[in-house]
């Protein structure tokens, strides 16, 4: 038997024919051992080692083109053939290796390909199944995630993720603001994907506000390291670099622009919503309508002029909305009425 003709046959280049006369002959008590050894030699030489799954990619295409080599009379002789007597063991362990080889291409790769397609069949039976939560106005919600890993969603925000989590990530996607706490898991980052940014964690607490509607996201630690990765794109077209939070450091990153800006954080500003505590730092009117209509729920209807220059800084832990407007109506000078969903300012 030509060498090269055996080289061919492994490096898939064989027709279906040549492959066929290969295998009778490896099969057979003619095949010299030296041949065969000669093959391990070839196969630990080469600069580029033999594909096996391309190797038998090429042949089944070439069997596809070979109508006549699919007939049940041809694929018996091979069968017939692979169960053969070897003298030599390690030879038998070769040859038969070669038969089952040339065999699954014949019969549609056979065991191998069977395997393949019961595992696809396996996934597309469980596909991932994907978890969306949102609150409106007015509401908050804490969830469990997959990992043991728990998020407070605040109000207006939405959360996606997966029943179940994958070996090599966990990854969330938000819009609008949550607290995160992280189970840690040094093999397994922790991702969340906002309009933004990305935030990558292991293991620590902080929280994301990214609102849809918002000009910039604000990230902001509270316990562990958080690195930050924002979407845009520098100048030459590169990727933003990481940024590096630790606790009580924040960071700012303008929407559709380069502009980051790091900061120290106040707690009542960052995080005291967690706790049921709103608090304003030198909020105008404007600023403080906004909010109160996000935590309670309302929407306002303002019949009178407030001063763009007072501000209100302060906080209001747990209190209705009669008592919270009772405290911020001694800063702005207004008197309110509520009715229903609907707050009146005059």
């Amino acid at each position: 038997m030509n060498p090269d003709l055996i080289r061919r046959f492994f490096e898939g280049k064989c027709s279906p024919e040549e492959a066929h006369a290969v295998l009778l002959w490896i099969n057979s008590d003619a095949a010299p051992e030296e041949i065969i050894d000669g093959l391990d030699d070839y196969q630990e030489q080469t600069v580029d080692p033999i594909d096996s799954e391309k190797m038998l990619a090429r042949i089944q295409f070439k069997v596809d083109l070979e109508d006549e080599l699919a007939k049940e009379g041809q694929r018996s002789k091979i069968i017939e053939h692979t169960h053969y007597k070897a003298k030599n063991k390690v030879a038998k362990i070769r040859r038969t290796w070669v038969a089952a080889c040339f065999l699954a291409l014949i019969t549609g790769f056979g065991i191998w390909i069977n395997l393949e397609k019961e595992e696809k069949v396996e996934l597309a039976q469980t596909p991932i199944r994907w978890v969306n939560k949102q609150t409106s106005k007015g509401q908050k919600l804490t969830l469990s995630l997959p990992d043991g890993s728990t998020v407070m969603l605040n109000s207006n925000s939405s959360i996606i993720f997966p029943s179940s989590f994958s070996d090599s990530i966990r990854e969330v996607k938000l819009i609008g603001e949550a607290f995160f706490e992280v189970s840690r898991d040094p093999l397994k980052p922790f991702i969340v994907t906002s309009q933004s940014a990305s935030t990558q964690v292991f293991g620590t607490s902080f929280v994301v506000r990214d609102f849809k509607d918002s000009r910039y996201a604000t990230i902001g630690v509270l316990t562990g390291k958080v690195g930050v990765h924002p979407s845009f794109k520098t100048a030459s077209g590169e990727t933003a670099e990481l940024i590096d939070l630790l606790p009580m450091q924040g960071v700012r990153v303008a929407r559709g622009s380069t502009k980051v800006k790091r900061m120290k954080l106040s707690y009542d500003e960052m995080f005291a919503w967690k706790d049921n505590v709103i608090a304003f730092a030198k909020a105008d009117f404007k600023e403080v309508i906004l909010k109160l209509e996000d935590w309670y729920g309302v929407s306002f209807e303002v019949n009178r002029k407030i001063s763009p220059t007072r501000d209100f800084t302060g906080k209001f832990d747990g209190l209705p909305l009669d008592q919270t407007l009772d405290g911020l109506s001694l800063t702005f000078g207004f008197d309110f009425r509520i009715e229903n969903k609907k707050v009146i300012i005059f």
